[in-house]
């Protein structure tokens, strides 16, 4: 089942790169930032009244609405805004822009530190974009960069001060994040469980370390390691090789890898959009999947990946020729 799971992106991108149905990207591009829109709407409904599924615990800041994973939706949003905020400038069109401060604004109200860090590295880079970095095929005028200068001043002073309030505030948030260096050293304060997925995955023979041992007798061994609630650890890597090994897990983990760095070829080659952003959105995947896990292994996270396989795959290549 979880090996079906990770199939999903291959079916998805076969799909949408193969079927007539999809033949022109302004509508996949558009369709696929509608949902990431709709599902920022319902969690920002979820946490204006109260509906829905807390986050983490109740009494909590957050929420992930009616969702099953918060991570999974939010890493979700994440890059559909990043897709949101590429065809803005390939395009121009206001929903573009309507859309990435809604699903700013949404992924922010999922409560966890790795959506506040995703929104505040696109937010980031869609600031330099317009204000440093020469492309091509795009060029803001010097109003909109000094609006966006004050819009950066006003945001980060807001924001920064607005979410160390939260934390402080909340009695959840706290003590998770009371050590903020610990945090990014053990990967999002998962510690323990990283600590037992390493001894379990170092115990493996050579059998073991080609094809797995299933997610079933992981989450048990760690569990017995370290006596809390039956987990995996959340790292996308370890959680993939020990349950299909290096045989199977290793393709899979390489694939956004590869295509980062054909991004980055492309854009110092060429100075376009697509590749900024691109670069952007797989450093994202590829990130979060260390800090956060589910992103590999998440069937919603790969079907909107797929979507930027599919917008490079069918760009007008006679432009960068």
């Amino acid at each position: 089942m979880a090996l079906i799971k990770i199939m999903n992106f291959y079916f998805v991108l076969s799909i949408i790169l193969k079927s007539r149905y999809f033949s022109d990207r302004e509508t996949v591009v558009k369709a696929a930032v509608l949902y990431g829109v709709l599902a920022a709407i319902v969690l920002i409904y979820c946490f204006i009244t109260g509906a829905g599924y807390a986050a983490y615990t109740e009494n909590t800041f957050g929420t992930k609405g009616f969702f099953v994973a918060m991570n999974d939706v939010g890493l979700t949003i994440l890059l559909l805004n990043i897709l949101a905020c590429y065809s803005f400038q390939k395009t121009g069109d206001v929903f573009y822009f309507i859309a990435l401060i809604i699903m700013s604004i949404g992924s922010c109200f999922v409560g966890s530190v790795a959506c506040y860090l995703g929104t505040a590295f696109i937010l980031l880079f869609f600031a330099l974009s317009i204000l440093f970095v020469k492309f091509e095929d795009y060029k803001s005028s010097y109003k909109v960069k000094l609006i966006t200068l004050l819009l950066v001043l006003v945001i980060f002073n807001y924001a920064l001060v607005k979410v160390i309030s939260v934390i402080q505030e909340d009695s959840y948030l706290s003590k998770k994040y009371e050590n903020i260096g610990a945090i990014f050293l053990e990967a999002s304060g998962r510690g323990y469980l990283i600590d037992a997925s390493i001894k379990t995955i170092t115990n493996f023979n050579i059998f073991d370390w080609c094809f797995g041992k299933g997610n079933l007798y992981l989450i048990e061994n760690q569990h017995h390691l370290y006596l809390g609630d039956p987990k995996s650890a959340e790292v996308d890597p370890l959680d993939l090789i020990g349950q299909f090994g290096l045989f199977f897990s290793i393709p899979i983990l390489l694939f956004p890898i590869k295509r980062l760095i054909a991004s980055i070829r492309s854009f110092i080659k060429w100075h376009n959009v697509l590749d900024y952003w691109c670069i952007i959105a797989f450093c994202c995947f590829i990130g979060h999947a260390f800090y956060g896990g589910h992103a590999y292994t998440s069937p919603l996270v790969l079907s909107y990946l797929a979507v930027f396989i599919y917008v490079l795959d069918n760009r007008d290549v006679n432009k960068y020729i």
